[in-house]
C-alpha cells in the first residue's frame, strides 16, 4: 500500500502505533486532500489529530494556536513546501517534533529536511514496501530521538566515503563520539546509559559537552551533525 494511496498502514502494526501515540497530539499536513482525509480516519490516529490541513500557511496558523506534539508532513503540499514548513515550525513551535514523508527522494531534499531540523525522514517508496519505517520513526521520536534510515543517509551521501562530510572537532572524546553515534540511531538517554554502562546523569553531562563542542542547541542538532559527519559503529 503506497503512501499516496492511503498512508503507511501496511508498514506498521496498529497496536504498536496506538501505544506509541498514546497521549500525543498530532497535526497532519498532507498536500493530497484525499490522502489527508484517509489518514485522518485511521484508527490509531483517532482522537489524537487536532488539526489536518493541506498547505504550509494553514499549518503555521494552526500551530500558532495549538502546537501538537508531532506534525506529520509530506514534502509536496497544495501550497508551500514540507522542508520549509519544518524550518518555520522549529521557530514557532520549538517543542513540536516533525516527521516527513518524501515523494522526491533526492539528496537535495534530504539535505533540506536535515537543515530544517526534521526528527524523522522517510521515503514513500520504503513505506510502501512495508518495511516498518513509520513505526520505527514513531519509536525513535517518542524517545525524543531521530530517525534517518540507511536508505535516506545513502541517498544524501552520508554512508561511506564522502569528501564533503562534516568533520568532528578535535576535542571530541571517544565517549562523546559514542554518545553521538547513539543519537544518530535514535537512542534515548536511558538506552545510551544502558549500552555504555553509565548513569543517565553521566550521559546528560556528555550530551551537554557534545552540543557545546558541535555548536548545536540540542540532541536533534547533534544527531544531524553526526549523520553529516558519517559517524557509525563500524
Amino acid at each position: 500500500m503506497k503512501l499516496d494511496h492511503v498512508s503507511p498502514t501496511r508498514a506498521i502494526e496498529e497496536d504498536e502505533a496506538r501505544s506509541l501515540l498514546l497521549g500525543q497530539t498530532i497535526g497532519l499536513v498532507v498536500g493530497n486532500p484525499l490522502l489527508l482525509a484517509a489518514m485522518n480516519l485511521l484508527e490509531f490516529f483517532r482522537g489524537k489529530v487536532i488539526w489536518a490541513v493541506t498547505t504550509e500557511k494553514e499549518a503555521l496558523q494552526e500551530a500558532a494556536i495549538q502546537a501538537p506534539d508531532l506534525v506529520i508532513i509530506t514534502d509536496e503540499l497544495e501550497q508551500g513546501y514540507g522542508p520549509s514548513l519544518i524550518k518555520e515550525l522549529k521557530n514557532t513551535a520549538a517543542n513540536t517534533h516533525t516527521l516527513i514523508f518524501l515523494a522526491k527522494e533526492t539528496a537535495a531534499v534530504v539535505e533540506e529536511c536535515l537543515e530544517a531540523g526534521a526528527e524523522g525522514i522517510c521515503f514513500n517508496s520504503n513505506v510502501s514496501e512495508g518495511d516498518g519505517d513509520f513505526v520505527k520513526a514513531l519509536r525513535a521520536i517518542a524517545k525524543h530521538g531521530v530517525y534517518y534510515p540507511e536508505q535516506v543517509r545513502k541517498k544524501a551521501g552520508y554512508v561511506g566515503a564522502n569528501p564533503f562530510a562534516m568533520v568532528l572537532p578535535n576535542d571530541i572524546t571517544e565517549r562523546e563520539k559514542e554518545v553521538l553515534v547513539g543519537l544518530t540511531e535514535g537512542l534515548s538517554n536511558k538506552e545510551l546509559a544502558e549500552s555504555m554502562f553509565l548513569s543517565v546523569e553521566t550521559i546528560k553531562s556528555h550530551l551537554k559537552s557534545l552540543t557545546q563542542k558541535l555548536g548545536v542547541k540540542d540532541r536533534t542538532g547533534a544527531a544531524i551533525f553526526g549523520v553529516k559527519a558519517g559517524v557509525s559503529r563500524s
